[in-house]
C-alpha cells in the first residue's frame, strides 16, 4: 500500500565529488624517483580525508540553492518471517524547498501525495479518498538522511559515518544513527565531482529495505509556495495523527 510505502521512505538523493588520493614522491640527485616514508599518507588518513571532502562537498551543494525538483524511482524490499519477501517499484516526483517545505508525489503503480510546508504535513491516499494531517514535517518525511542534509545539519553530529569507493566518479557514503531511529543503516550514492546525490538505501529496523534514485534534477526553479500546502475537499476523509 502507499502508506506502507512511505513510512520507510528515509529522509532523501546527490552526487559528491570524489576524492583525488595524492602520493607523495621526491627526486634523488639523479632524477631518479624514490618513496619518501616521512611524507606519505597512510591507509587510514586517507580515507579520513576522502569521508571529510565528501561531506563538505555534499553539503555545499545542498547549501547552495533554494528549491530542488528531480525525479525518482523507489524500491522497496519487505521482509517476510525473516527472509526477502515482496519487492515493489513506485515512481514520482520530489520537490523541497528552503526552509522545510517538502513534496512527494507517487504517479505509479498507485498514485498518492505527501507535501509538509515545515508546519504541518498532508498524507493523501488518492484510491481511498483520505488524507491524514501531522503536525511538523511528519518524521522521516523525506527519508531521513536527506532532511538532515537539506537542512544544512553536520551529519559528524548525528551518525557514525564510512565512506567506499574513494576516487571513483560515485562515492558512497554509509550511515549508522543512534538510538531511537527510523532506520537501522543507510548509503548515500554521491557524485565525487558534484555534490549532488544520485541514490539513497535506508534499511529499516525490521531489515526493509527501501532504494530511492532520482534523476533529472532542477534547482531554483523558483517553486511555487502553494506546491507545498494542501487543499481538503468535502469529499475527502480526514484523519488528524496527533
Amino acid at each position: 500500500m502507499f502508506m506502507e510505502r512511505l513510512l520507510i521512505v528515509p529522509r532523501l538523493n546527490r552526487i559528491f565529488p570524489s576524492v583525488v588520493l595524492v602520493s607523495f614522491f621526491g627526486l634523488s640527485a639523479y632524477g631518479e624517483t624514490f618513496y619518501d616514508p616521512a611524507k606519505a599518507i597512510s591507509p587510514s588518513q586517507q580515507k579520513t580525508d576522502c569521508l571529510d571532502q565528501t561531506l563538505n562537498l555534499a553539503q555545499n551543494y545542498f547549501n547552495g540553492f533554494g528549491d530542488l525538483s528531480a525525479d525518482f524511482i523507489q524500491e522497496n524490499w519487505n521482509v517476510a518471517l525473516g527472509e526477502v519477501g515482496s519487492k515493489s517499484v513506485s515512481s514520482g516526483a520530489f520537490k523541497f524547498s528552503e526552509p522545510k517545505s517538502v513534496r512527494w508525489e507517487y504517479f505509479t503503480p498507485d498514485p498518492g501525495l505527501v507535501v509538509s510546508d515545515g508546519e504541518k504535513t498532508w498524507i493523501f491516499d488518492l484510491a481511498n479518498k483520505e488524507v491524514q494531517v501531522l503536525p511538523g514535517k511528519g518524521g522521516g518525511l523525506s527519508g531521513g538522511v536527506l532532511d538532515f542534509l537539506l537542512s544544512g545539519s553536520d551529519l559528524r553530529e548525528e551518525f557514525g559515518l564510512e565512506v567506499e569507493g574513494c576516487g571513483s566518479p560515485v562515492v558512497s557514503l554509509l550511515l549508522t544513527p543512534g538510538e531511537d531511529s527510523l532506520f537501522e543503516r543507510a548509503k548515500l550514492r554521491i557524485n565525487s565531482r558534484t555534490g549532488h546525490v544520485s541514490e539513497t538505501e535506508i534499511i529499516d529496523p525490521f531489515g526493509n529495505r527501501t532504494r530511492i534514485k532520482f534523476s533529472n534534477v532542477r534547482t531554483d526553479q523558483g517553486l511555487e509556495e502553494s506546491l507545498f500546502k494542501f487543499q481538503i475537499s468535502e469529499d475527502m476523509r480526514v484523519l488528524e495523527i496527533r
